[in-house]
């Protein structure tokens, strides 16, 4: 799993809770050591182009660690990352990224 925004409290709750289910999970933020890359849970951490500033670098991001790594889902945890995930949803694998 690769939860984003991993700067957020929220994203916090998610990455505890994947955990605690034994799932192997990452954390992504625009900024290095977020929040949630601190739980004992996440695995491993990564910076991501920030999304508010350059989208396409965003989602070129994006698209290139699901097609490296072997997430079975990447979960967006706030509309900064949600909308240019929703703007370009037909750039990344539509099975592997959580969005409504």
């Amino acid at each position: 799993m690769l939860v984003l925004d991993g700067d957020q409290p929220a994203a916090l709750s998610i990455v505890r809770s994947l955990g605690r289910r034994a799932l192997r999970v990452h954390v992504a933020a625009g900024s290095p050591s977020p929040l949630a890359g601190y739980s004992r849970y996440a695995q491993a951490s990564a910076v991501y182009p920030d999304p508010l500033r350059d989208e396409s670098a965003f989602i070129d991001w994006l698209g290139t660690e699901l097609r490296l790594h072997d997430y079975t889902l990447a979960i967006p945890v706030t509309e900064r990352t949600v909308v240019p995930i929703l703007r370009h949803r037909g750039r990344l694998p539509a099975d592997r990224v959580a969005v409504a």
